[in-house]
């Protein structure tokens, strides 16, 4: 007559005369309920967590390029400029023979 009868199957089987949980499984699963929404506030923390530390090392790489390229950049430019004072010597810029570089021969 108005009841449900799958209600006695989801609340254990304790149900008050009229088809209603009792108060021991609303205490139930109360704290069911309470037990997951700690567990997912803990999950958002930890994936919070995990978001900044995947931004950090995206940031951290970017900054290590960036490194990486400013010493390509002055290894290059040492590059040419040894290769223009070894030209120059070369042509005799140098200025003073022999003597005056006596370490590159």
């Amino acid at each position: 007559r108005g009841r449900v009868p799958f209600l006695g199957r989801m609340f254990g089987g304790n149900r008050t005369p009229f088809g209603t949980p009792s108060k021991s499984d609303v205490d139930k699963l109360q704290r069911k309920l309470d037990h997951k929404t700690n567990e997912l506030d803990m999950l958002q923390v930890a994936n919070e967590a995990l978001q900044a530390q995947a931004k950090a090392a995206v940031e951290r790489e970017e900054a290590m390029r960036e490194i990486a390229d400013q010493h390509e950049r002055a290894l290059v430019t040492a590059r040419d400029r040894i290769g223009d004072l070894e030209a120059k010597l070369e042509r005799g810029g140098g200025g003073g023979g022999d003597d005056a570089m006596p370490f590159i021969r």
